[in-house]
């Protein structure tokens, strides 16, 4: 099998791949499948359409890189020091003045938020 591109992808996506590389089967291929799949349905916190609508909110409204979307979309901060790893995460990229990591900070904080909020109401 070729690689045609390689990135981060949600718990969601992850399943979605998994399954459509099992087929029709009944069982796993491998071990690592089977772990792969038990793992992001058990901590899977989002749907499908919340994930994919809260990775776009992240990505295109906020500006931040998928990679580290992906990696907000599996935990959902909710505090600033949830949110502080992944600021550092942004630092590495290029240079930000407070005010800017603030800024983003605020922005996350914002959109976490607001699927908590989603995920409570039925």
């Amino acid at each position: 099998m070729k690689i045609r591109k390689e990135e981060a992808l949600t718990l969601q996506e992850l399943l979605y791949w998994l399954e459509k590389r099992k087929g029709g089967q009944k069982w796993w291929a491998t071990s690592d499948q089977r772990d792969l799949a038990t793992y992001a349905e058990q901590y899977s916190k989002l749907s499908e359409e919340r994930s994919k609508k809260f990775l776009r909110m992240l990505t295109e409204d906020v500006g931040l890189p998928r990679e580290i979307a992906v990696q907000i979309v599996r935990i959902i901060p909710l505090v600033i020091d949830e949110v502080d790893p992944f600021i550092q995460q942004l630092k590495e990229d290029r240079e930000w003045t407070r005010e800017e990591l603030q800024e983003k900070t605020k922005q996350i904080l914002q959109a976490t938020r607001e699927v908590w909020k989603e995920k409570s109401s039925p």
